[in-house]
């Protein structure tokens, strides 16, 4: 039996790379939780008044959340195809959008890596074609029925007498080594196809 030693040497490289990427420990867990009203007393949080009347985004726009003051909604409605891009605190403080009533997502939130926080008084609705992006997510209401998709690189906390329905697509930011992980192999295969002879 002829032994190709430089094979060998390749497959010890891949081994070693695989047993690195399994042993890194990812800088935060990256995991979904859901927090349901059986398990979690209600947070204590502000609920709007209502004094800044309705906001609807018909066209982009950019909502600086990231001050002291935070505005104090009726309702928000977010239309179809128009991207809200709301500017967080920092440092894993949350911004807080609050209606008094309803929030109405049929468009694209955008917080970024930031923390989010939406309070209704109401229902919180996410429509089919939307999509929520943040690094953490925070939802308040008696009802939240999320269809769209929601795009965090940390958590989503989910609090109210009903937790609602969560049926749309939700897509977690990998860590490095997952990616690693995922295209490592595609890596090999491409490599043996280019050069056969480093095959066992």
């Amino acid at each position: 039996m002829n032994v190709n030693y430089g094979n060998c040497y390749f497959s010890r490289i891949i081994f070693a790379l695989m047993v690195a990427v399994l042993n890194v420990q990812p800088a935060s867990a990256g995991a979904i939780s859901i927090s349901s009203p059986s398990t979690t007393p209600l947070p204590t949080y502000i609920v709007s008044d209502g004094s800044n009347g309705i906001f609807h985004a018909t066209s982009d726009i950019t909502l600086d959340l990231s001050g002291a003051t935070v505005p104090q909604y009726s309702s928000v409605v977010i239309d179809p195809g128009i991207t809200l891009t709301v500017l967080t605190p920092g440092g894993g403080v949350f911004a807080d959008l609050l209606s008094a009533q309803d929030i109405l997502v049929y468009g694209i939130i955008n917080a970024g890596s930031g923390a989010l926080s939406l309070t209704a008084g109401n229902q919180i609705i996410s429509g089919m074609d939307s999509e929520i992006i943040a690094g953490s997510l925070s939802l308040t209401s008696r009802q939240s029925t999320l269809n769209g998709g929601l795009a965090l690189s940390d958590s989503i906390i989910l609090y109210g007498i009903d937790a609602g329905l969560i049926s749309g697509r939700i897509a977690l930011v990998p860590e490095p080594n997952t990616f690693l992980l995922i295209f490592l192999p595609v890596l090999i295969l491409l490599t043996l196809r280019r050069y056969p002879s480093m095959a066992l």
